[in-house]
């Protein structure tokens, strides 16, 4: 995606990072937000019809920009955007077009993703860390 959108009551909240949510783990502040971990049990078996399951996922993508949000406090929306794009799928596409990175398409195999977002100071600075590992995947 080369233009991010953005939601919320400020308009500051990358979308990408609300789809990806559910899907990745992050840490903000030392807390640790993973869908698959925090599902309930109904979830994991067919108990669960589609609206439920994305009920809790917008739940939870709640619960992570609340976090987000706690984090960086009382800042202004252009950084809350910068921070819920870098945290996302969209920010790790970045980074890696911006490191000219070798451009490799890994089938198979294990993925790791994790972001992490951690308050230096009341206030800032703050230090992002985007996690991706890729293992067990064959030429």
């Amino acid at each position: 995606r080369s233009e991010d959108a953005f939601t919320g009551e400020d308009a500051a909240v990358c979308e990408q990072l609300l789809l990806d949510a559910p899907r990745e783990l992050f840490v903000i502040d030392g807390v640790e937000f993973h869908f698959a971990r925090e599902a309930p049990p109904e979830m994991h078996g067919a108990h669960l019809d589609g609206n439920d399951l994305e009920i809790l996922k917008r739940q939870f993508g709640d619960r992570v920009v609340a976090a987000i949000r706690a984090a960086l406090g009382a800042t202004p929306s252009v950084l809350m955007r910068a921070v819920t794009s870098a945290l996302s799928q969209s920010g790790l596409a970045h980074l890696e077009q911006a490191c000219a990175a070798l451009q490799l398409a890994v089938s198979g195999g294990e993925q790791q993703v994790r972001f992490e977002l951690r308050s230096c100071a009341s206030g800032g600075p703050w230090e992002l860390e985007l996690f991706v590992r890729k293992a067990n995947f064959q030429q």
